[in-house]
């Protein structure tokens, strides 16, 4: 295949195989219906952007989301933080618009507004865009594309001071048209703030990830579509990018800082995504062996949080019934369905402490800390945790 930047032949490297969507949850009469789909990543020796050989139609993954930011305290408080913090470095008014692609439940635009700036979203999941709208933050029910930036520029002449989008640049397929939609509607002094979470080591592959972004990579595609990357930094894990339009603004020296690290560590060089790789399989070997380890001496062992990462994960290492007794999630829309390929069911939080497993393997890793605090009363009655990623430990 080529390079959906530079068209270069990409590389392949490493495959998870065939596995169903980490967010496709089922109904009992839906499971023999089940789809899979192939999950493998490759390299681009041009432009150094890692990426799925496969992506699927966004129809198929995004019109019904299972995420909700609101719904974790952690999250929250980060995205009441980066509104303040983006409001002051921008200097934004009661003038100003922030336009969110991607904004999901509403809940960074929610922080934006109480500041006194007005808001928009856009957000194709019918769902969260509904939950958005009855939080009276004003969300468009579509993907944005360029299509629909042209169509918001003559309907509305709509431009915005501040383009946010938040754990979704790696989402989109045709990068190049959807950047060149941001340029349209981006003011000529604007910033377009993308952030997402570091992936150095790919720990979070799946069908909606069509990317794995370094700053090398980056600069690239910006510059393909007459943007210019003026400010970048590492916040918690997750990796913050600050856009413009050429010449707007001056090149940080933090962006130069950042590109010279990554070329220290290889990432220019197929051979360190290869390396990559073969970490995922030793951590798969070393996980499969603990819990194999731990049902031998008859501990009972749940899974808790279904987010697609943690069900990607149960997929690839094979890890179902024969080792969780079950599995629980906070979200209601999860409960009572069963997670895909795995076919568990999905219980409320409260089965924890009804069932009183032995161990909890989190598979919403990233916000762990959070999960260990929740139950913070089965922890302090003997419960232990498993963390599988970055590197399998109990807690």
């Amino acid at each position: 295949m080529g390079c959906r930047n530079c068209a270069t032949t990409v590389t392949k490297f490493f495959s998870l195989g065939e596995i169903p969507l980490g967010n496709g949850f089922l109904t009992k009469e839906e499971i023999p219906h089940e789809r899979t789909y192939d999950l493998s990543v490759g390299f681009c020796r041009n432009c150094y952007l890692t990426q799925l050989t496969k992506a699927l139609p966004r129809d198929t993954l995004y019109r019904k989301m299972f995420y909700f930011p609101s719904a974790f305290e952690g999250i929250l408080d980060a995205r009441r933080a980066r509104a303040r913090d983006l409001a002051k470095r921008l200097r934004l008014n009661a003038r100003s618009l922030v336009l969110d692609i991607g904004s999901n439940d509403g809940s960074q635009l929610q922080f934006f507004k109480k500041l006194g700036t007005n808001v928009l979203g856009v957000d194709p999941a019918r769902n969260m865009a509904e939950m958005a709208r009855r939080q009276s933050i004003p969300t468009i029910g579509e993907f944005f594309d360029w299509a629909l930036a042209r169509k918001l520029l003559a309907a509305r002449n709509l431009r915005a001071d501040l383009i946010v989008s938040l754990d979704l640049l790696n989402h989109v397929e045709d990068i190049k048209d959807f950047l060149k939609g941001v340029k349209l509607l981006l003011k000529p002094k604007g910033t377009a703030f993308f952030e997402f979470f570091l992936q150095r080591e790919l720990d979070i592959i799946n069908h909606e990830h069509v990317y794995y972004f370094s700053l090398l990579s980056l600069k690239s595609i910006f510059g393909n579509v007459q943007l210019q990357m003026y400010d970048a930094d590492v916040h918690n894990g997750a990796l913050r990018i600050y856009v413009s339009h050429p010449n707007v603004f001056p090149e940080s020296a933090r962006v130069r800082h950042l590109i010279t690290q990554e070329i220290s560590a290889g990432f220019d060089k197929l051979e360190t995504y290869q390396r990559f790789a073969r970490d995922i399989t030793n951590r798969k070997a070393a996980l499969v062996a603990l819990l194999r380890s731990l049902k031998a001496r008859g501990q009972r062992i749940a899974g808790y949080s279904a987010p697609e990462k943690g069900n990607v994960l149960l997929n690839y290492c094979g890890i179902g019934e024969n080792y969780l007794d079950f599995i629980a999630d906070m979200s209601a829309l999860k409960q009572g369905l069963y997670t895909p390929g795995t076919h568990l069911l999905v219980y409320p939080p409260e089965k924890v402490y009804q069932a009183k497993p032995d161990y909890l393997l989190i598979l919403c890793w990233n916000i762990a800390p959070e999960i260990i605090r929740q139950f913070r009363r089965y922890h302090a009655a003997g419960g232990r945790f498993i963390l599988p990623v970055p590197t399998v430990k109990v807690l």
